[in-house]
């Protein structure tokens, strides 16, 4: 019976990835180049002009577009071989730490604000359009507007090897195990333990991987 499962047949070497272009190679190689160039400009930006936005931006850094920053000078070190998207958005405060390990991936669209902490283990990816927050509006007196009421919250560690799915909202105190998966548009309001797969509004437990 032939197998339909995917498998993909980019592996290996960058040579042989690169093989598998063929007749149109010589276009991959253009689009790969001017992407490698888009990089750099605004690597040297962010390590320059913008420096204001990352405290620390470590070795072979990429970021594939302009990150906006709700507020400038806050603490956010990024450290080697981490890749950011197009279109992400930082927000920390003068008391918090956003701290992206190695190796991380953060795609395009992510939303990732903090009050207190958010520490991002090294080499885990973040789907895009994922949402980190650390902290929320207070809403408990009615007789208040909401927006003139005080925030509350609580640091968010993600583990190391974890992936996190596209359209994803990591709620304040949460802590993601080492090796976890959270499936696509969840919700994670609760402690996920490592090597599980969760997903759903709110994430629950699927299965061991």
């Amino acid at each position: 019976m032939k197998n339909h499962s995917f498998v993909s047949k980019v592996k290996g070497s960058i040579w042989s990835k690169m093989n598998n272009f063929g007749i149109r190679l010589p276009f991959a190689l253009i689009w790969y180049f001017t992407r490698y160039i888009r990089q750099k400009y605004w690597l040297l930006f962010y390590r320059s002009i913008g420096k204001f936005g990352f405290r620390k931006i470590g070795k072979n850094v990429a970021i594939d577009g302009r990150v906006e920053f709700i507020w400038p000078c806050a603490d956010i070190r990024i450290a080697n071989n981490v890749r950011i998207g197009k279109r992400c958005v930082f927000q920390g405060s003068p008391s918090s730490v956003i701290q992206i390990s190695k190796n991380v991936t953060v795609n395009d669209g992510c939303y990732i604000t903090s009050m207190f902490s958010i520490e991002i283990g090294k080499g885990t990816s973040i789907g895009e359009y994922t949402s980190i927050r650390d902290y929320n509006h207070k809403f408990d007196n009615p007789s208040t507007p909401i927006k003139n009421q005080d925030y509350f919250g609580s640091k968010i560690v993600i583990e190391e090897d974890c992936w996190i799915g596209r359209g994803c909202i990591i709620l304040p105190g949460v802590t993601i195990g080492k090796g976890a998966v959270v499936g696509a548009n969840s919700l994670v309001n609760k402690d996920v333990s490592p090597y599980t797969i969760v997903g759903g509004i709110p994430a629950k437990f699927i299965k061991n991987r």
